[in-house]
């Protein structure tokens, strides 16, 4: 009896990591392949990183290198920050933002923020000395130094009196 192929994913849908473990996994030398303790946490991991794509709905798990969703192969957005006359552009992996690119407040450390994108998904980690409030909805936030946090388009950030907002930009 044939198996139905319904329920089954391409394994492009595999982040880095645990592609990496199952290639280990093969192995013929039984000391080259991932143990229980590393398969376990790449697990854990990957319950983190698993997203939907904007395009398709299908479901993945994402990293710093998948750029398109390996279903419909559909590009993912950059994101952008926005303060009161500046836009910058968040298309790499990583990119930390502050007083320079943010229009020049004190209140704003010269290095403030780190924002990072893995695939769809945008996070931002306050490394400032003045603390960040996250706005949400009617919600605020205080974002502790350190503390990362997932970003979804149209929140906000506050510094003092000064404001950004995140989005995703148009494909």
């Amino acid at each position: 009896m044939a198996r139905s192929n319904r329920c089954r994913y391409p394994t492009a849908v595999l982040n880095t990591e645990l592609t990496r473990l199952f290639r280990r996994s093969i192995q013929p030398d039984p000391e080259q392949r991932a143990t229980a303790t590393q398969w376990r946490r790449a697990l854990c991991e990957a319950l983190t990183a698993v997203y939907a794509c904007p395009s398709c709905a299908q479901p993945f798990l994402t990293d710093v290198s998948r750029q398109a969703c390996p279903y419909c192969r559909a590009c993912f957005p950059a994101w952008e920050v926005a303060a009161p006359g500046v836009r910058v552009r968040l298309d790499g992996p990583t990119r930390v933002l502050g007083r320079a690119e943010l229009g020049g407040s004190p209140k704003i450390s010269k290095q403030h923020w780190v924002f990072r994108r893995a695939g769809p998904a945008l996070s931002c980690e306050s490394i400032g000395l003045n603390p960040t409030r996250l706005i949400r909805g009617g919600a605020e936030k205080a974002l502790n130094r350190g503390e990362s946090v997932a970003l979804e388009s149209g929140d906000r950030l506050r510094i003092a009196d000064v404001e950004i907002t995140a989005r995703p930009l148009a494909a």
